[in-house]
């Protein structure tokens, strides 16, 4: 998994996955690993998070 350094840190990528894995339900679990791949992508998830 690529990661832009731009987006912010790498521990809150890993609080969020964190977060996510905690998550029973797959469906949802994999909807929001792909939104939060796709903020990073995009470079929207430093604005978003801080």
């Amino acid at each position: 998994m690529r990661v832009s350094k731009r987006c912010g840190s790498l521990d809150a990528y890993d609080r969020i996955a964190n977060e996510i894995s905690l998550l029973k339900d797959q469906s949802i679990q994999v909807l929001l690993k792909n939104v939060v791949n796709l903020l990073f992508r995009n470079g929207f998830f430093f604005v978003i998070y801080f």
